[in-house]
C-alpha cells in the first residue's frame, strides 16, 4: 500500500493489485454468527473471497483471535462454516466514512466450500 505521491497522508490509499490473493465480492448483508457460549459477536459480511471475508461490526476480535463461524451466502447457495483468524481490525471513528470491523482469514475451509465461492466470485 502507499498513499498519495507527495509523501503527505491523503484520505485515499493506491492499492497495488497483487496485494490480495484472490478476487473477492460485495455480498448483501448476511449475517454472521460466532462460536455459541464463548465471546458470540454478531456482524454481517460485507466482502467475501475463497481466503477470507470482511465482517462488519461494531465489536471487532483482537488480531489473531481465530473462531468458528458460520455464514449463508444466499445469493451462491453456499453455507460457510470455518475457523477463522482475524487478520486486521478497524476501530469505529467518526471521523472516517469507513465501516468498523475485520478481516477474516479462512483457516480450515473446505475445498469444495472454497471452489464454489471461486465460481461465484468469478461471475461477479
Amino acid at each position: 500500500m502507499a498513499s498519495g505521491k507527495d509523501g503527505k497522508d491523503n484520505e485515499y490509499v493506491l492499492l497495488r493489485k497483487d496485494r490480495r490473493r484472490g478476487l473477492r465480492r460485495q455480498l448483501l448483508v448476511t449475517k454472521v454468527i460466532g462460536e455459541a457460549g464463548k465471546n458470540v459477536f454478531f456482524g454481517y459480511a460485507k466482502i467475501i473471497g475463497p481466503n477470507g471475508m470482511f465482517i462488519a461490526s461494531v465489536s471487532p476480535r483482537c488480531l489473531g483471535d481465530e473462531f468458528e463461524i458460520t455464514c449463508d451466502v444466499k445469493e451462491a447457495g453456499i453455507t460457510i462454516k470455518s475457523l477463522c483468524r482475524v487478520v486486521w481490525r478497524r476501530e469505529f471513528d467518526p471521523t472516517l466514512k469507513t465501516e468498523p470491523g475485520m478481516g477474516l482469514e479462512f483457516v480450515n475451509l473446505d475445498d469444495e466450500t472454497r471452489r464454489k465461492i471461486r465460481e461465484w466470485v468469478d461471475k461477479g
